[in-house]
């Protein structure tokens, strides 16, 4: 059996906690259940817990899967979760400097806009994690900072937005990112092997 936890709200809807409870209710009845959270993202600015963390351990974690972590004993992280993506907020100062205040708006709606790091780990064990400088520019001088320092401490290699854009778009489209290693998109290929 299998059952998908999903809610309207992109961020705390309590997804994450009907999950870690449906979990225990089946441990408890015998099942032996699993988790899996192919994607997941966390902002920097409310998750200084999940970035000292994935600074500790090298590997860029959410805090929903920390929490599975905590609560349920999972213990291979990469593989419960593993496409992890980091945001961070825009700093409307910067934009207010460039007179595109309507630019702050829309790229505030645009979660792509807000990407700064992600994590890619495969079923084979690699992982690979992603810098996005194009977004760099839009932070405050502090959380660039912070997000550098992460970046570094994760082995971070630059990458864009679009990139990610089409290689996202082909994950869902297979139904799965092992579907497309080695694909090439724009050119680039993809080393997720």
């Amino acid at each position: 059996m299998r059952i998908l936890v999903a809610g309207l709200n992109v961020f705390d809807s309590g997804k994450t906690w009907v999950s870690i409870a449906m979990y225990k209710a089946a441990l408890a009845r015998g099942f032996k259940p699993s988790i899996y959270k192919p994607v997941a993202s966390f902002n920097l600015w409310f998750g200084y817990g999940t970035y000292m963390e994935s600074m500790k351990r090298k590997l860029l974690l959410s805090n929903d899967v920390l929490l599975y972590e905590n609560y349920l004993k999972v213990t291979d992280l990469s593989m419960v979760n593993p496409i992890s993506i980091a945001l961070a907020p825009l700093d409307p100062d910067k934009y207010r400097v460039q007179r595109a205040i309507e630019s702050y708006h829309r790229d505030s709606q645009d979660l792509f806009q807000q990407i700064v790091l992600s994590r890619v780990s495969t079923c084979n064990g690699k992982t690979v994690h992603y810098i996005f400088p194009e977004n760099l520019g839009k932070l405050s001088t502090i959380m660039e900072s912070r997000v550098r320092e992460l970046s570094l401490a994760l082995g971070s290699t630059p990458s864009n937005i679009e990139e990610f854009k089409a290689f996202s778009c082909l994950c869902f489209e297979r139904g799965g990112f092992n579907e497309v290693r080695g694909e090439i998109i724009r050119g680039i290929r993809l080393s997720y092997n």
